[in-house]
């Protein structure tokens, strides 16, 4: 699981990189990659909240973390492609790199909390 955060970080940095280049098709191409799999993490996420798998007082702990991440994450892709359909892609680099790189961070941090609670393990 680490992995594919760690994988799904280098390409936000990497299209934050051809952003700041001016290679915006690049940039452009990588970033729609990126969200198709922040689709399929909010699912995954969605999918787990819903489900009776987090129980007891870790459970509805790490629930209450999965609304705050989704809804944060949420914010920052909003603002994200708004800076895209404006075409201003310094800022949209920057919230690459500086914000949604590090809520990845947090998300993998996260994810792995979350499947720790579901095996019934202990918060680190």
């Amino acid at each position: 699981m680490g992995q594919a955060f760690e994988s799904l970080s280098g390409f936000v940095l990497q299209s934050a990189d051809y952003l700041r280049a001016g290679e915006i098709g690049q940039g452009n191409e990588l970033l729609g990659r990126i969200l198709g799999e922040f689709s399929e993490m909010t699912s995954f996420l969605v999918g787990v909240e819903r489900s009776n798998i987090l129980s007891g007082a870790e459970g509805r702990r790490w629930q209450e973390e999965l609304e705050t991440e989704c809804s944060q994450m949420s914010e920052l892709l909003k603002t994200a492609l708004e800076a895209q359909q404006n075409n201003d892609w310094i800022y949209l680099a920057d919230m690459l790199e500086y914000e949604i790189a590090q809520k990845l961070r947090s998300w993998k941090g996260m994810m792995e909390g979350v499947y720790g609670a579901s095996q019934g393990e202990a918060a680190p």
